[in-house]
C-alpha cells in the first residue's frame, strides 16, 4: 500500500539530490560569470551620476520597506568606487573560479547594493541576474573546470566531481517560473489580447536598437502573430521545459525570442542573462563533451595543427 509513496518520493530525491557531474554547473558559473562582468563593467560611466549621493536617484523615503544597500551606509565617491571594484574582481573570480563561494558571495552583495541604490535604472534583466547570483552563492560552483580545482591537484583539473544538483533545479525553475508568471501578467493586459503589443514596442522610437522593417512594424496581422507567438513561446518554456525530449526545442524558441527582442530593443542584459540561465538545463553528459572537445580543439590549435 506504501509503494506509489515511496515511488514518489524517490522521485523526488532524484530531482534534488541524485549526484551527477558538476560539467553543467562549470558551464553555467564561466558564462554567468562572464555576463556578470560586463553588466557591472557596463556601469563605469555613469557610476557617479547614478549611485553617488549627489547623482540621480529617487527618493529615499520611496525605497521598499527592508531594502538594503552597503551604499546607504558609506555614503561617498570613495565607497561608489571601492564597491565597483570588488564587484569587478569578485565577478572575475567566479569566471575563474577562484573562491568561487567568496566570490559569488561578494558579487551577490554588489549586484543587490547598485541595484537597491537606484532601482529606477533598472529591469527584470537586472533581477534576474540577482537571483542567478544568489543560487550560484549556493552552489559548489569551483567543483570543475576552475582555478580551485587546479589547487588541488595536479591532473584534476579536466575532471568533473559529482554533486548534488539541487542549486541548479533552483535555477531551472527561476526560468520556468520567470515565463509562467510573464504570460500570466501579459494575458492580463489589453494589448496582449488583442494581438497589438508588439506592434506598440516596434514604435517605441527611443528603445529601439536596430531599425525594423516598416512593413513589419506596419503590418497588424505580422505584429499580431509576433505578439501571440511569443505568448506561445513563453507558455511552453514554463512547461515543456521539463520534458527532456521537447526540452532543446523549446530552449531553441526562447532562443530565437529574445535574440529578436535584443535585435529590436535595447532593454538592457535582459535577453541575455536569461540565455546564460538557459545553460543550467544543459545534460550533463552533453556538457562533459563540450567542454572535453574545446580542450582538444584548444590543444589542437595551440600546437598550430588547426587554422584560427
Amino acid at each position: 500500500m506504501d509503494t506509489p509513496h515511496l515511488d514518489n518520493t524517490a522521485g523526488w530525491d532524484r530531482f534534488w539530490f541524485a549526484h551527477e557531474s558538476s560539467a553543467t554547473l562549470a558551464l553555467f558559473r564561466i558564462a554567468f560569470g562572464a555576463m556578470a562582468t560586463l553588466w557591472i563593467l557596463s556601469l563605469q560611466p555613469n557610476l557617479y551620476a547614478f549611485f553617488a549621493s549627489d547623482g540621480i536617484r529617487p527618493n529615499p523615503d520611496t525605497r521598499d520597506p527592508g531594502s538594503w544597500s552597503l551604499l546607504l551606509l558609506l555614503d561617498s565617491h570613495a565607497a561608489v568606487v571601492t564597491l565597483f571594484a570588488v564587484s569587478v574582481v569578485a565577478s572575475l573570480s567566479l569566471t575563474l573560479g577562484f573562491r568561487t563561494r567568496l566570490a559569488a558571495a561578494l558579487m551577490f552583495i554588489g549586484i543587490v547594493s547598485f541595484e537597491r541604490w537606484n532601482p529606477l535604472i533598472m529591469n527584470s534583466g537586472d533581477d534576474a541576474l540577482r537571483n542567478l547570483a544568489f543560487f550560484c552563492m549556493l552552489a559548489p560552483s569551483g567543483r570543475a573546470v576552475s582555478l580551485d580545482r587546479l589547487r588541488r591537484g595536479s591532473g584534476k583539473f579536466w575532471t568533473f566531481p559529482s554533486f548534488q544538483p539541487w542549486p541548479l533545479r533552483l535555477i531551472q525553475l527561476q526560468v520556468s517560473m520567470a515565463y509562467y508568471s510573464a504570460v500570466l501578467h501579459k494575458v492580463h493586459g489589453n494589448t496582449w489580447r488583442n494581438g497589438t503589443a508588439v506592434y506598440y514596442v516596434l514604435h517605441l522610437d527611443s528603445l529601439h536598437r536596430f531599425t525594423v522593417f516598416n512593413w513589419v512594424a506596419n503590418s497588424l496581422i505580422i505584429t499580431g502573430a509576433l505578439t501571440y507567438g511569443a505568448l506561445v513561446i513563453e507558455f511552453l518554456l514554463a512547461g515543456l521545459v521539463w520534458i527532456r525530449a521537447a526540452r532543446p526545442w523549446v530552449l531553441g524558441l526562447g532562443a530565437l525570442l529574445h535574440l529578436s527582442i535584443d535585435y529590436c530593443l535595447n532593454v538592457g542584459f535582459f535577453s541575455w542573462v536569461m540565455l546564460v540561465a538557459y545553460v543550467a538545463f544543459i545534460p550533463p553528459e552533453s556538457a562533459e563533451r563540450f567542454i572535453l572537445a574545446l580542450r582538444t580543439h584548444a590543444h589542437r590549435w595551440l600546437r598550430g595543427t588547426v587554422p584560427v
